[in-house]
């Protein structure tokens, strides 16, 4: 079982930093599982968010009931498919579901995390992500190897509604790497998109925003961050900054 970062955010002492209002953007959690860890898991992210974040709106599209007053649900049935249809879910769905410009997305395994590294530049973006395909070959296929300028990782993003409904118009299942929707996005469909004067984060923003499987970068560093490798780390820099002291 994967460390929870979280695990003792009720014992955090209260948040005495920057309060980020966010009047433009949907804050969205997407998850087929229906075991109660995880729903207790995704409410702690939740809650976490509140102490610094102040979104238009908080969607969970997910097989149970958040039990969260703030958080507005839509059922979900499991993925059949996994992770195609998630994949094709984000591709195509959610920007019929948002009503803001912009939607942030966090997942079990990714959040955020320091409201003090927030930059309003980021909501000149349509898409950012922490860089994914730079330094660390996470696959076979030479394209995603090494490219230190795309950005990046959907599982902690930030995307417009321009860009989601521009994915909808575009996006094809049968495509062999729509599986992985962030991959598709930002390699496969990346110039077209560009075409149509979308704009994605430089390499440098998207450090700013987060990180991915980067075990060797502080997420100290970042506004938030992605992938079950960092949990140990992102467990520790919370603990050591948020518990009360004794």
């Amino acid at each position: 079982m994967h460390v929870d970062p979280l695990e003792r955010l009720d014992e955090f002492r209260p948040h005495d930093g920057p309060v980020i209002d966010l009047p433009t953007v949907s804050i969205v959690i997407v998850d087929s599982r229906t075991d109660e860890s995880n729903r207790q898991r995704l409410q702690r992210i939740s809650r976490w968010h509140c102490r610094f974040l102040r979104p238009a709106a908080e969607l969970w599209f997910t097989g149970f009931d958040p039990e969260l007053d703030h958080v507005e649900w839509r059922r979900i049935e499991p993925w059949e498919r996994f992770p195609l249809d998630y994949s094709m879910w984000c591709l195509t769905q959610l920007g019929y579901e948002i009503e803001t410009e912009h939607v942030l997305i966090a997942q079990w395994d990714g959040f955020a995390l320091n409201a003090e590294h927030w930059k309003p530049e980021f909501l000149s973006c349509d898409y950012i992500g922490p860089p994914t395909w730079n330094g660390r070959r996470f696959t076979d296929h030479p394209r995603r190897r090494n490219r230190g300028d795309k950005v990046g990782n959907g599982g902690f993003c930030m995307r417009s509604r321009r860009m989601c409904l521009a994915t909808a118009a575009i996006a094809d299942e049968r495509h062999p790497e729509a599986r992985w929707e962030d991959a598709y996005i930002c390699l496969t469909l990346r110039q077209e998109l560009e075409q149509r004067r979308l704009r994605f984060a430089s390499e440098e923003v998207g450090w700013q925003w987060g990180q991915n499987f980067h075990e060797d970068k502080p997420v100290a560093a970042r506004f938030g961050f992605h992938g079950p490798s960092l949990l140990p780390h992102v467990k520790s820099y919370l603990e050591s900054r948020w518990l009360c002291a004794g």
